[in-house]
């Protein structure tokens, strides 16, 4: 008898809306981009976090600031969609 294997379900931690300030699961969770893009966000000093013991710890405000900061797609950037439309 084979064992069949369960697919991997992801676990999202969970969000307070009175929290103020976020691990980097719950950052991710809460802006959409992964554990990693923060990372580097924090690393290339686009974002700030503060240490806390061996975690990183992102305030609300400075992750909503950097998330504004970030650059807008305009249609020139996606060349794929304007040709596209050209052809539709």
């Amino acid at each position: 008898m084979s064992k069949k294997s369960t697919p991997a379900v992801e676990v999202r931690p969970s969000i307070d809306s009175s929290q103020v300030a976020f691990t980097l699961p719950q950052a991710s969770t809460y802006s959409g981009l992964s554990v990693w893009q923060l990372r580097t966000m924090v690393w290339g000093g686009q974002l700030t976090a503060r240490k806390a013991g061996r975690n990183l710890i992102v305030l609300r405000g400075d992750l909503d600031a950097a998330l504004v900061a970030l650059p807008r797609v305009t249609l020139s950037d996606a060349g794929w969609f304007k040709q596209r439309q050209v052809r539709a």
